[in-house]
């Protein structure tokens, strides 16, 4: 994708009713980074990922995962269509 530097850049990760985790987003060569605590994360519990965008106040979302699984070995994930 394109970067810009007005843009901030932060990824939710959603499960229902609980509270979102959230982290600050690195943009560099056409990839999105953001970093989580593993210790935040429940093990076998669907999140979705959102990743949102802020330019000039005006914020857009984009859903790129759900079924997000973290386990002991890894994780999964079912991509959005």
């Amino acid at each position: 994708g394109i970067g810009n530097g007005d843009i901030s850049y932060t990824v939710s990760l959603s499960c229902g009713g609980a509270s979102d985790i959230t982290a600050g987003a690195r943009y560099e060569n056409g990839i999105c980074t953001a970093s989580f605590d593993r210790s935040e994360l429940t093990e076998n519990t669907a999140y979705s990922a959102v990743l949102s965008l802020e330019y000039h106040g005006e914020v857009r979302n984009v859903i790129f995962s759900e079924e997000l699984y973290f386990g002991e070995n890894g994780c999964s994930w079912r991509n959005v269509p």
